[in-house]
């Protein structure tokens, strides 16, 4: 069995920040290109000089009670969600009330990546639950939706 589930366990400290940022970089500029409300509160944050710790510690910070105000006047979002063609599967809804978008593949492999991630040791003991969880809440795996 492998020591470790993919090349990302594996990088340098180095690379893994430069990637990292570079990641970060990319939601970013996502995010002011495609939202109602990122486009406002990025209006005078410049990616391209987003390049270390220091420079990402000033972006605006969105508290929980903004989010929530936000999304009541602005339903279900609050004007926050780049999702245009996505095919979007669930929203989730936790306490505030805050809706969160989601699609259903996102779930399943950040599900099966963590799942394989804690499996992967040689003395590691699993109860796979995720099965059971996942028949819960598929309704392609429930018998009247089989063809």
């Amino acid at each position: 069995m492998c020591e470790f589930y993919d090349s990302l366990e594996t990088r340098s400290v180095e690379q893994r920040e430069q990637e990292l940022f570079q990641s970060i970089r990319e939601h970013v500029a996502h995010a002011k290109e495609n939202t109602v409300t990122y486009r406002q509160l990025l209006k005078d944050v410049e990616v391209e000089d987003l390049v270390d710790a220091n420079s990402f510690s000033k972006l605006p910070i969105t508290r929980k009670s903004e989010l929530v105000e936000k999304q009541r006047i602005t339903p279900p979002f609050g004007g926050m969600e780049a999702m245009q063609g996505a095919p979007l599967t669930h929203i989730f809804a936790s306490p505030g009330p805050i809706y969160e978008p989601s699609i259903l593949v996102q779930i399943l492999q950040i599900s099966q990546e963590r799942f394989m991630r804690q499996a992967s040791g040689r003395e590691t003991f699993c109860i796979t639950v995720f099965l059971i969880i996942l028949a819960l809440r598929a309704p392609w795996l429930k018998a009247e939706h089989t063809p």
